[in-house]
């Protein structure tokens, strides 16, 4: 209901968002995340609004858990292309230094950055993002 609802005020015109994000699919570089042999979760539910360069959003993490994040992010259109780069922090992990799920229970809040291209041609735009670990693929839709 909370996301039926979140939905709803972003899509409002009182909103007044650049872009709201949802869906996120990932392939990681590496193997196995950790010593559990486990595979990586690559379907990550994002749902995330931005304003003037400003997201906040929620995913599912690699380790299937509850993550938010909040970035400012940086743009340079090309024709139908906008380069992007996005630094913030995330709160979900339980270690910042590669993302690991192994240093414990507690959830910090890690820096967070990403670069990548969306195609900006019509309303609803690709996007594939990088950073060091993962390629992602997300669709935002211009408000």
């Amino acid at each position: 209901m909370k996301l039926f609802i979140a939905l709803l005020l972003m899509l409002s015109p009182f909103a007044c968002a650049d872009y709201v994000y949802l869906g996120a699919w990932s392939h990681h570089w590496e193997g196995q995340p950790d010593k559990t042999k486990k595979d990586y979760n690559q379907t990550h539910n994002l749902i995330a609004y931005e304003r003037k360069g400003y997201m906040v959003g929620h995913f599912t993490n690699s380790f299937n858990e509850s993550t938010f994040i909040a970035t400012k992010n940086f743009e340079l259109e090309k024709g139908d292309f906008s380069f992007f780069f996005a630094a913030g922090a995330t709160h979900g992990y339980t270690n910042c230094e590669n993302q690991k799920k192994d240093a414990g229970t507690d959830k910090k809040i890690c820096p967070y950055y990403q670069g990548g291209v969306a195609y900006t041609k019509f309303k609803i735009q690709p996007a594939i993002a990088f950073n060091q670990t993962v390629a992602l693929l997300t669709f935002r839709i211009k408000i």
